[in-house]
């Protein structure tokens, strides 16, 4: 069986995924699950390493194809000659353009760039040339070689394999078309940009992609959020979901005022209005940076900038209530242009950064006239790895079968033994409860957190309950409790009730196939009082479906704790503190868990109450508690390089 490794190597959320020629999905992994580092930018080393173990030793097949989710050469063309058309003559730029592509077939590695360089500036043609035109080739060349000698570090890696490169866009339309199990679908990407686009509308068929609309750079959709949570004192790449979760506070005073910034087309396409509210760098210094920022006029109009260390106030939920209506509106104009170009089509797929945002999926899902949705769960640059190998099996094998992914337990399976290894090296008293969903029920309903470890981890930003912290519902503190005493992060911030998928419409406005809490929802009237630890300030909930055959051991807790308490939901937020990546390895899980004020953890069929346990706690600093699983990180990457050597 021929099997396929689709990567995202350069940027941010660096991942791996390995499929076989059919398109089953038999790994997924996610490079900061490894480093502790989030969205960690760096090479994935360690998941290449695990995967070419498991291929050994599972004897999966012959890795022919490896698919990276980037087209390097379009850095170049179009994304830096777009930006040369604007300001050099004619002759000039032809000289420009064809002197750099007669040479990059030729540029493999730093050296050969450095070389090549050199001469181009030697050129008496190219010498009056503008210095920041200089400067947007060294940064395009930059990321033209990053991923050239991503692609030469793999090959020693899989000497064997053919590499191949797909464009980023197509890359996240492929990602939520073939994991949605529609025959046809509209398909929207929205990020902060790709090659040099930043958002494209797709019709996808069981024949392929066939690309709409596409919106491109500076026209940045998810740069604006990125700039907008920064303005609001978060950090612009991790946090814009801290912006969805303050509009509930807010009041959209601001509306009007971003609706003049920026709006979608007839034609489909995104745009900017630059001038006195958001100033663009025209054009800009380099390619790498972001393209435009909000004037002193904006600032100043929105009540002027927060730093990070400084109180929320009221005008700073107001500014965050007034984007994300915002951004609501431009996502729902989005699905109303596919709807009505593809009129026959009745499935809308979502993908990219922006396509995280649940309150915008939401009313996509409500507004623009499609009966079905599906959001790839993992829709940020990590679910590109999944969609390059689609589109390279798609070109070399034929369409991949039309099914659903049935989960996103995608990750490691780490066994029952490896565990309890590690459980008894700490010197940890436990106990092995004969029913152990009942046990955890129990113990939710009598207001006990209880840490949930087992199985494969999941793919993607969310816990799905395989590495979970679960807590009861009941109790309207039970939040605060999560967020100050174990999660350390902002009272604002909402979680996420789980609920037996039959049971879903009868509290939420949704149905049993949110699966991945990636729809944010009104709560239905009459159940807000006996669930309002998971009810946000407006009345909606994150929610997340669970079915039997996904996610069993998960069905029978809640299934337990309804009998217990007659509701069918429990919380279920991400195993792990703030800013460390979710928990991987049973060791992982373990310090997390004497690092916080969890009452219990289930690890596989082991329960570990706290009480028993207070004399290992760990009391390390933030950072050195961060650090523990980074320090590890290098230390597995060598035992996999010293077996896999050995095996060779």
């Amino acid at each position: 069986m021929d099997l396929i490794l689709g990567t995202k190597v350069i940027g941010h959320d660096t991942s791996v995924a390995l499929l076989n020629e059919k398109g089953d999905v038999l790994y997924a992994l996610a490079g900061e699950r490894f480093s502790n580092i989030k969205h960690d930018t760096a090479f994935p080393i360690a998941c290449y390493l695990e995967l070419k173990k498991k291929i050994a030793e599972e004897k999966l097949g012959r890795l022919k194809y490896i698919a990276f989710a980037f087209d390097p050469a379009r850095f170049i063309n179009p994304r830096l000659f777009s930006y040369t058309d604007k300001i050099l003559s004619n002759e000039q730029n032809h000289i420009f353009k064809t002197t750099i592509l007669d040479a990059l077939p030729n540029i493999q590695t730093p050296e050969q760039g450095l070389a090549f360089t050199k001469q181009l500036h030697a050129n008496p043609l190219l010498r009056s040339l503008p210095e920041k035109v200089w400067g947007w080739f060294d940064v395009a060349l930059h990321f033209y070689q990053e991923n050239k000698a991503a692609a030469e570090r793999l090959k020693g890696l899989f000497p064997e394999s053919e590499f191949i490169f797909v464009n980023h866009h197509e890359a996240h339309a492929a990602s939520a078309f073939y994991a949605s199990g529609f025959e046809k679908a509209a398909v929207l990407c929205a990020d902060g940009f790709g090659e040099d686009e930043t958002s494209t509308l797709y019709k996808a068929e069981v024949t392929g992609l066939s690309l709409l609309s596409a919106s491109k750079m500076p026209h940045s959709l998810g740069l604006f959020y990125e700039i907008i949570t920064e303005y609001l004192g978060f950090d612009g790449f991790s946090d814009p979901y801290k912006v969805m979760g303050m509009a509930a506070y807010g009041r959209p005073l601001y509306e009007s005022l971003f609706e003049q910034m920026g709006q979608v087309h007839e034609d489909g396409t995104f745009t900017l209005n630059f001038g006195d509210l958001l100033e663009e760098e025209n054009p800009p210094v380099l390619l790498g940076t972001r393209p435009f920022s909000l004037s002193t006029k904006l600032q100043d109009l929105l009540g002027g900038k927060r730093s990070a260390d400084a109180p929320i106030e009221q005008a700073h939920y107001d500014v965050a209530c007034s984007f994300q209506t915002y951004i609501e509106k431009i996502g729902v104009s989005y699905a109303l242009y596919l709807r009505k170009t593809l009129p026959s089509y009745n499935a809308i797929c979502l993908s990219g950064g922006v396509a995280l945002n649940g309150l915008m999926n939401q009313r996509i899902f409500k507004e623009a006239g499609f009966d079905k949705i599906f959001i790839q769960p993992a829709s940020a640059d990590d679910g590109t790895s999944l969609g390059a190998a689609w589109v390279v099996i798609a070109d070399k094998y034929g369409p991949p079968a039309i099914r659903r992914i049935k989960d996103v337990f995608l990750g490691l399976k780490r066994t029952a033994s490896e565990a309890k290894a590690e459980v008894e090296k700490l010197g940890l008293a436990y106990s092995c409860p004969q029913d152990p969903a009942q046990k955890v029920a129990e113990l939710l309903a009598q207001d006990y957190v209880v840490a949930r470890y087992t199985g494969r981890s999941e793919f993607g930003p969310r816990a799905l309950g395989n590495r979970s912290i679960l807590a009861s519902p009941l109790k309207a503190e039970m939040k605060d409790i999560i967020n100050s005493r174990i999660k350390h992060r902002e009272p604002f911030r909402p979680f996420a009730p789980v609920c037996l998928a039959e049971d879903v419409s009868t509290f939420f406005d949704a149905d049993e196939d949110a699966e991945y809490m990636l729809l944010i929802c009104p709560v239905k009237e009459d159940k807000k009082k006996l669930i309002p630890a998971v009810v946000h300030q407006d009345g909606t909930a994150r929610v997340q479906s669970v079915k039997k055959d996904s996610n069993p051991g998960l069905y029978e807790i809640i299934s337990a704790f309804k009998k217990i308490t007659g509701v069918p939901i429990i919380i279920n937020t991400s195993f792990n503190v703030n800013g460390e990546a979710i928990v991987e390895t049973p060791l992982d899980a373990l310090e997390c868990f004497l690092y916080t004020n969890i009452d219990y953890l289930l690890i596989e069929d082991m329960l570990i109450a706290k009480s028993e346990n207070e004399d290992k706690r760990i009391y390390d600093k933030p950072e050195d508690f961060l650090n523990r699983r980074r320090n590890r990180f290098g230390s597995r990457i060598i035992e996999l390089q010293e077996s896999l050597a050995k095996e060779a």
